[in-house]
């Protein structure tokens, strides 16, 4: 038996995530250049939320969310070792480790530095539901993880 690459097993959209990502940020950044984007911006907003970045996010997200099995979260809320462990790494080794990168690399960029340690601790949703959907995980245990590092 014959079995297929993992690029064959996935589909041209997660094949090429990384070229419409790229695409994606040129296109945003040439229409920055042609829309008055600050008006545009603040035009669709409610509060603090930007109702087309909403739509996004949520688009994004909904691949994603739609293959958990939401009858389950209560079981997966008893493994206490796979909690802690993404506790231990979301509040103590990824904002540590961040903070070591922005030394080591922006000590003349407090701004970014700021950034980058912000990052360490606060991970895009879309990302690690899209990683996590990318490397075959299981959908039920990773939405559960990014509500519960999300309270923290």
């Amino acid at each position: 038996m014959k079995i297929k690459p993992i690029s064959k097993q996935l589909s041209v959209l997660n094949r090429y995530l990384t070229l419409w990502i790229v695409l994606a940020m040129v296109i945003g950044v040439s229409l920055s250049f042609v829309l008055p984007t600050e008006e545009l911006v603040y035009r669709y907003q409610v509060e603090a939320t930007n109702i087309p970045i909403a739509i996004g996010l949520i688009v994004m997200m909904y691949s994603s969310l739609v293959k958990v099995e939401y009858e389950e979260l209560g079981s997966v809320f008893c493994n206490k070792k796979i909690f802690a462990t993404s506790l231990l790494l979301n509040l103590l080794v990824a904002p540590v480790l961040m903070f070591v990168l922005a030394i080591l690399f922006l000590r003349d960029y407090p701004e970014y530095m700021v950034g980058l340690i912000l990052i360490g601790l606060a991970r895009s949703i879309t990302m690690v539901t899209q990683w996590s959907n990318l490397a075959l995980g299981n959908a039920t245990y990773t939405a559960s993880l990014v509500a519960w590092n999300s309270i923290f």
